[in-house]
């Protein structure tokens, strides 16, 4: 399941960032979309 912005946003509100907020944004949704990526291929191979 792909994160949204909210389970972010939750996330800063506990802890402080190491960059600029839209960064930690950006790179979040890039690492998730590569591991959803990732996810999708590998199902493919099973089917």
């Amino acid at each position: 399941m792909a994160l949204d912005i909210s389970a972010i946003s939750a996330y800063c509100d506990h802890y402080e960032l190491p960059v600029d907020r839209q960064i930690f944004n950006d790179c979040i949704f890039e690492m998730d979309n590569l591991f959803l990526d990732e996810s999708h291929q590998k199902h493919l191979k099973k089917t």
